[in-house]
Formats: structure tokens, sequence, C-alpha cells
């Protein structure tokens, strides 16, 4: 059986996939990871199959605009330099292979992959890595800046889905996507987030259970499998990070995320915030010309580190809510802030919040001195620290890798 692994976005969408994917080869599978052409070296040093979908000009033109990080305009520059885009380009590599012996495992908003189940009835997955997209209305996700109060009728968040489909979503999307769907004889449609980015057989969401409970008006089909994670060969801390590490107190561990180009604010907050704590500090990004120059002693600054080696050895964690660097946080115990800015962070936030084993701080509040507020009531609050070790001892990678393999490979027969 063939496995197709179609998805759109940073390395954290395409790190999870490479267990799973490595996992159902070890299974006796065919299996081949559609992605951005950025991360062909990435997948193939795993050997695994390889089909890129886009270039590096792709991918600049969505990560280099910073409206990307907006919590309204975010998803129209998604919609635009993403998900459209490739639209076309998808369906005709997933047609290279037969739907006899094929099975799709899509992220949820790859609609190319959607199409071809449509019109080819290839066996189809969604593969979610936070439940965001996730509509309900008995426990509804915070979507860009707004979290709907508890107490709203459930008439009121049905109407408040439906504006934002009428005015943000489908004036984004309908337009290009009914182009194609008339061309493939489909016939158009609407509110697709409402009615469209599920498959009718089978919907994997890699979280647990207890960071997001199933909800009655949940789509059929779907099953929170946990968090699933991507685990480096070589994944020592370098020399001089062992000996840092070694050498003081646990570091504050600071990150943007990979897809971050805009992160000079950021980086100069955390570093101001880690003086005015008198901590030491780890600062990760590729970009060099995010972090201010002449740092001083006890903070350092790491193009990349593996969040499985770190985590456990540092203070807290300050990130952008990314739902593959929670997951590490979760499993190493230690306490999180959490600055969103769109996509899913927001709804990963408010969770992280809800589960009380960290704090939020949004980018408009993000001043050295409310970091080290925040950071400063983490690292006292002992509610906190215990909620992290509880919930620590609930992280099972493998256990969740085997139940998503499980459940994709229920597909295959």
């Amino acid at each position: 059986m063939n496995i197709l692994f179609p998805t759109l976005g940073s390395s954290g969408d395409v790190y999870p996939l490479i267990p799973i994917a490595k996992t159902l080869r070890q299974r006796g599978h065919g299996v081949t990871i559609i992605a951005n052409d950025i991360f062909r070296s990435l997948v193939e040093a795993a050997e695994l199959d390889f089909i890129a979908l886009g270039d590096s000009a792709d991918y600049q033109n969505l990560t280099e605009n910073p409206d990307l990080w907006h919590p309204t305009r975010g998803f129209n520059i998604v919609a635009k330099y993403g998900f459209l885009p490739h639209l076309r380009p998808l369906y005709e590599i997933i047609r290279q292979f037969s739907p006899h012996d094929t099975v799709i495992v899509s992220a949820a908003l790859l609609m190319g992959a959607h199409l071809a189940h449509e019109k080819h009835g290839y066996p189809f997955a969604v593969l979610q890595l936070q439940p965001s997209l996730i509509r309900s209305v008995t426990a509804p996700p915070v979507l860009g800046n707004t979290a709907l109060p508890g107490w709203m009728p459930q008439s009121w968040i049905r109407a408040y889905y439906r504006m934002l489909d009428r005015w943000v979503i489908d004036p984004a999307l309908m337009p290009g996507l009914n182009q194609f769907r008339a061309e493939l004889g489909l016939p158009a449609t609407s509110r697709v987030f409402e009615r469209g980015i599920f498959s009718p057989q089978l919907n994997l969401c890699l979280v647990p259970e207890w960071f997001a409970p199933p909800q009655p008006d949940w789509p059929q089909h779907t099953r929170c499998t946990g968090f699933v994670a991507y685990q480096p060969v070589d994944d020592a801390l370098p020399e001089a990070v062992e000996t840092f590490l070694k050498t003081g107190t646990a570091p504050l561990v600071f990150t943007a995320g990979t897809a971050m180009l805009h992160g000079r604010a950021f980086f100069e907050s955390a570093v101001q915030a880690s003086i005015l704590l008198k901590r030491r500090a780890i600062l990760l990004t590729r970009q060099a010309g995010q972090v201010p120059s002449d740092l001083p002693d006890g903070i350092l600054h790491q193009a990349y580190l593996p969040l499985n080696r770190l985590l456990p050895r540092a203070g807290a964690f300050v990130f952008h809510g990314g739902i593959g660097s929670m997951a590490q946080a979760f499993a190493a115990g230690v306490p999180q802030l959490v600055m969103p800015m769109s996509q899913d962070q927001p709804d990963n936030a408010a969770r992280i919040q809800r589960l009380g084993v960290g704090d939020v701080l949004q980018p408009t509040q993000f001043s050295p001195e409310k970091v080290s507020i925040k950071l400063d009531h983490i690292l006292r609050d002992e509610r906190i620290r215990h909620n992290c070790h509880a919930y620590r001892a609930l992280v099972d990678f493998e256990s969740a890798l085997n139940n998503t393999c499980d459940a994709i490979e229920s597909l295959a027969k």
C-alpha cells in the first residue's frame, strides 16, 4: 500500500510526519512525504521518499510576509501564497498514484487532497497537528484574537462561524477552489471550513484527549491519538551548550518558531527580561539578525537545539505556541509562557492557560517588564510546577505514534 503525506507549512508541520512515515514503512508500506522542496534533505535523510510541492521561492513568499503572523490578516496570506497555488499541483501529484492501492493522509486545508478523494475515491484521512480547526459550539476554539465567552448561546456561536465564513474565509478561498472544482466537473461549494476540510472516513488530531477533550459536535470519525514527536537521530547537545548548562542555574529558553522571520522585538524583550530577572537564557533562532549583538554574559544564542534534550534542563520555556514545541514542553515538565500570534497559536495558548502549566502574553504586551513579571510568577508558582510534573507523566510519544499508525492502516485494509 502506498501512503501519501501531503503537508504545507514550516518544519513544525513536517517533523511529526517523519516518525509516522518511518513506522509505516517498517510495517511494509510505501510512504511518500509531499512538502515544499526546502524540506527535501530533511525527509531524504530519514530515508523516506519525497515529492516537492512548491520551491524555496514559494516558501519565502509565505514566510517573509509579516502579515502571516497577524491574528486576522494571516489567513488571507496563507490562502493566497499557500493553499491556492498548491491546489492543482497537489491534485496532479496524487493522480500519479492509483486509488486502488493508495491512501492519502493530508493536512486539513490542502484541498487538492480532498478533491482527489471526492473525484476518484482515494481512501482519505485528514491529519491535524492541533485542534484549532475543529469547530464546536460546546467548546469553541480560540480563533485569531477572539475567545468566545462560555456564556454565549450556541446559536450565537453558529452565527459567529457563519459570519467568519462569509466575510473572511470564503472570499479568500472559494473563487479559486470553485474554479478548479468546475474544471473537474464537481459542483460549487461554500463554507468549506464548516463542511469540507475533514474526511468522511478518518480524522486524526495529534494531541491527547486531556489537551483537547473530544466534543459531541466534532466531525464523525475523529480520533485524538496523542502528541507525536520527531526525535533526531543525532540529537546530542553541542559541547559548548553542555558546558553552559552545567555551569549555572537552569536557563530560560526563548524561541519564536522556525518560520518566524520578524522576531527582532521578541528577542530584544527576551534579553532585557532575562537581565531584569538576573537569569541565564538561551535564544533559539536560525535568523542571527534577529538577535541583539553583544549579548551579555549568561545569555547564549544558538541556531537550533533539540528541544527534547534542552527543555528538561530549562527553568521555563518562552515561545510562540507552536504545537510541536508545546508537546516537547509538556514532555519535559517545564513551565510555559506563550506569546501567540496567529494560526493555531492562540488556541494552543488558551489550552496551556486552562491546564495550569503556564501563562500567556499577547504580542502587544511582550515588553521586558511584563515578560519578567510573568516569568517571575511562573517560576515561583508551585501549582504550575505541580501541574507540569503531572502532565509530563501523561505524555507517551511512542504510544501516540503507534495509535496513529494503527488508525492509518485501518484505511488500507
